[in-house]
């Protein structure tokens, strides 16, 4: 997340390799990288870490999480928000490991000139914290968002502490049970006071999708959401991450109405080269319109099949208004689970992900796969995409060229 000079990564899985041991284990830190000087992340990349320490008032310390949401906040204020989450179930072995904390408090704000943390309770709005939902944020316009999601052992202390019996017997298998959550929740970043309104119009609820709010496309002057991609419950006896349905691309669903009472959500049929069904991808719009005003687009990057187990690298732009897909690039560096940032008005910034398989879903059921088997990613897990000419490099450079529409965009749908 992209604010002011710096991006900030929050929670997460790490895995590191020294000395011949590896370990796998939850992060504990807001990762804060300087984005005010050019760098390369093969050379002289650097960053900071911000703790977290509450104070003796909140007799506690934000939760560490994974697959919560990072927001910046007010365009006028210094605090950054955190919102769900879940606790990593698959190293219990750290010291500072916890099991998940009351349900109470799902947001949590960082002051970036005190460093001081602060926490809000929500379950009016949010009675169970929730996690790997779709989220989003206005910052114009002071809301954020997240969709859907789920609640597991690791994201709420009631789950956690759930017990099953059948006919007496205690059963064992609700280790990978995950519960869908139905609703969106709006967060207004200035009073911390969040609802959930009703996405039955966008039908079952889904995890791992993609959220953005284009600021300036539809009817509405607050903007408009998209979503697209995720899993969807398949109605089975149990839900886990495996046996759901995934949502393809072929139609992507918009709101804008998020301000009103009533919120609906419509359906919009896509064109082009529609990407396959998956999870765990990583999603951002351009910030600058095409030279013409004709279009804005929406990037996508990787992610991960979890019913054929298929890996992806490869880019997809879906350019508004005529929701035409265009695959723009394709390699052999397949990842899931990553984010993807606003560097440059050209530049997208890839963080992170797995890119092993059998690390999916380890953070619900808990499973450790041979740790000897997995991949450290080079370079921190930092990469560069350049968003017109469509390639990868790993120079981060203040001065970039201006933003333009990729010419395998325009060869499809016109504009300049």
């Amino acid at each position: 997340m992209l604010r002011n000079n710096s991006i900030f990564l929050d929670g997460g899985v790490q895995l590191s390799r020294k000395n011949g041991t590896t370990w796998l284990g939850f992060s504990k830190y807001i990762f804060e990288i300087d984005m005010s000087t050019s760098w390369d992340a093969t050379t002289n990349f650097t960053q900071k870490k911000i703790g977290r320490y509450g104070n003796s008032a909140m007799n506690a310390n934000p939760p560490n999480m994974v697959r919560g949401a990072l927001y910046r906040g007010l365009v006028d204020n210094r605090r950054l928000f955190t919102f769900g989450g879940s606790t990593f179930l698959a190293n219990q072995s750290d010291p500072d490991w916890k099991a998940p904390a009351s349900d109470d408090y799902s947001l949590w704000s960082y002051d970036t000139e005190s460093m001081s943390w602060s926490q809000y309770d929500l379950t009016s709005a949010v009675p169970r914290r929730p996690n790997w939902g779709a989220n989003a944020e206005a910052w114009s316009i002071g809301l954020a968002f997240y969709l859907n999601g789920q609640v597991d052992k690791g994201s709420s202390l009631a789950a956690y502490t759930m017990t099953e019996y059948v006919n007496g017997s205690l059963q064992n298998e609700t280790s990978d049970r995950i519960t869908y959550v139905q609703g969106m929740t709006i967060i207004d970043m200035t009073t911390q006071i969040a609802r959930n309104v009703l996405t039955d119009s966008l039908g079952a609820p889904r995890v791992a999708g993609g959220l953005v709010h284009g600021s300036r496309f539809g009817k509405s002057k607050n903007g408009t959401l998209v979503a697209m991609g995720g899993m969807r419950s398949a109605n089975q006896k149990t839900d886990t991450s495996r046996n759901g349905i995934l949502i393809d691309f072929a139609t992507v669903s918009l709101c804008d109405t998020f301000h009103e009472t009533s919120v609906e959500w419509y359906n919009q049929s896509t064109t082009g080269d529609t990407p396959p069904p998956r999870i765990d991808f990583c999603t951002m719009p351009s910030i600058k319109y095409a030279k013409d005003n004709s279009s804005s687009n929406i990037y996508i990057y990787g992610g991960y099949d979890p019913v054929q187990s298929i890996m992806y690298d490869d880019v997809y732009v879906l350019s508004l208004p005529s929701f035409t897909w265009t695959k723009v690039y394709s390699g052999d560096s397949p990842r899931f689970g990553h984010t993807c940032h606003h560097a440059t008005a050209r530049h997208m910034m890839r963080i992170g992900g797995s890119l092993d398989a059998d690390t999916y879903a380890i953070e619900t059921t808990g499973k450790l796969p041979d740790l000897d088997t997995l991949t450290c990613d080079p370079q921190g897990g930092v990469a560069l995409f350049d968003m017109s000419d469509c390639t990868w490099g790993s120079f981060y450079d203040t001065n970039a060229s201006a933003y333009e529409i990729p010419a395998k965009v325009v060869e499809k749908i016109g504009g300049t």
